[in-house]
């Protein structure tokens, strides 16, 4: 049985605004110094998905992440949907986030992630551009409703997706942060009870105070915020109940 913590690491505009995002580097670095304070209350090691326009714009942040022992993985450079990417594009987004993750931490990165989930709705071949960008896993497919439409994975079946739970003809995104702000924390410790690999997902912002909510629209506020107060409560519970690892440690029991 292993549990991954899996932190993406934007700004709250990123979500409900992809392509260009006026945002404040200062502002991420601060969510994510409150996040690794966090998570070092429980002795938790996550990886933590980096956007590489945000690495290139602040590098303290890849480097507190690393300092603190959790692994820094590529978001892609810009918070673009791969879906409406040619695969030249996407293959440059790819390589240019890890090329700049790297040069800052000076060790390799292994692990990716796309921006909201859209590898699940791009063709094959950009599946296939992740592993011939030098990623060794990703974290991309949220094989639930309307995320994905085949749950294709990475090449060699180094895919991580985070939990879902099957409900009738439903597929459930459990693991992702929306459903477990919203969802009592009691029902999402007993699934990370059973068997098996458990990848939750969060943001750094969720953690920390300050939220412009009224800047991003009722509707986008919503997705981003409901049932975040109260959050780092109802979290302490689930962090100290079990042991987390990153995402790389899962490497080993990949099925190749």
């Amino acid at each position: 049985m292993s549990r991954h913590l899996t932190i993406d690491v934007e700004a709250p505009a990123h979500l409900c605004r992809m392509e260009d995002v006026t945002y404040s580097p200062d502002e991420v670095l601060r969510h994510v110094e409150e996040a690794l304070a966090f998570l070092e209350r429980f002795g938790a090691k996550a990886t933590f998905f980096i956007l590489g326009d945000v690495a290139r714009r602040e590098p303290r942040i890849a480097r507190a992440i690393a300092a603190a022992g959790h692994e820094a993985a590529s978001h892609g450079y810009l918070h673009r949907p791969v879906h409406r990417l040619s695969l030249a594009d996407f293959g440059e987004d790819l390589r240019r986030s890890k090329g700049v993750l790297e040069d800052i931490l000076g060790r390799p990165v292994l692990g990716y992630r796309s921006p909201a989930w859209t590898l699940g709705l791009a063709r094959p071949g950009h599946h296939d551009e992740v592993s011939r960008a030098g990623y060794l896993y990703s974290s991309s497919i949220l094989p639930a409703m309307g995320f994905a439409r085949a749950r294709r994975g990475a090449d060699g079946g180094r895919e991580f997706s985070p939990c879902v739970w099957t409900c009738g003809l439903f597929s459930v995104p459990a693991g992702t942060s929306w459903m477990f702000r919203l969802m009592p924390v009691s029902r999402l410790r007993r699934h990370l009870e059973t068997e098996g690999r458990h990848v939750l997902v969060f943001h750094t912002h969720e953690l920390a105070g300050g939220r412009p909510a009224s800047s991003l629209g009722p509707g986008p506020a919503f997705i981003r915020y409901a049932g975040s107060a109260g959050f780092k409560d109802r979290m302490n519970d689930l962090f100290g109940a079990f042991t987390w690892t990153v995402l790389a440690s899962a490497l080993d029991g990949a099925q190749s």
